[in-house]
């Protein structure tokens, strides 16, 4: 699929899609190895055909994308911009991004590329440790 998007208008799901039916065999993308996973138990299982797991993933995609697309619409709120441009580019699987005015562009790049990070901190209660103040 890398290599058929070298020179494809595809999107890369349709382009992996490709590159499975050529190589396949008797393989099936809703087999173990491939699509019919713990994380998708429930919603893909072995007797499925291939254009039933294809929707189901093409749905998967679908929804993965808008949930990038609000987290970076919200990292661009942060970020004070005026009037900023985010727009999914139809079915690509693209985000478009524009930040007119922005000044330190390694900064931006940097806000929207960064992982989230999940922290969990150890608390106390101040009456917990007050004593140990006077």
């Amino acid at each position: 699929a890398s290599e058929l998007q070298k020179n494809s208008q595809n999107t890369y799901l349709e382009d992996f899609f490709i590159a499975f039916d050529a190589i396949k065999g008797d393989k099936k993308l809703a087999s173990p190895d491939i699509f019919y996973t713990k994380a998708l138990d429930g919603e893909i299982d072995g007797g499925m055909s291939d254009e039933e797991v294809q929707g189901i993933i093409e749905t998967k995609i679908d929804e993965s994308i808008v949930s990038a697309f609000e987290v970076l619409r919200k990292r661009i709120d942060q970020f004070g911009v005026t009037q900023p441009n985010i727009q999914r580019l139809g079915n690509s699987g693209r985000i478009l991004v524009e930040l007119p005015g922005v000044k330190d562009i390694e900064r931006a790049t940097g806000l929207l590329q960064s992982t989230a990070q999940l922290e969990f901190w150890d608390v106390y209660k101040g009456q917990e440790f007050q004593q140990f103040l006077f």
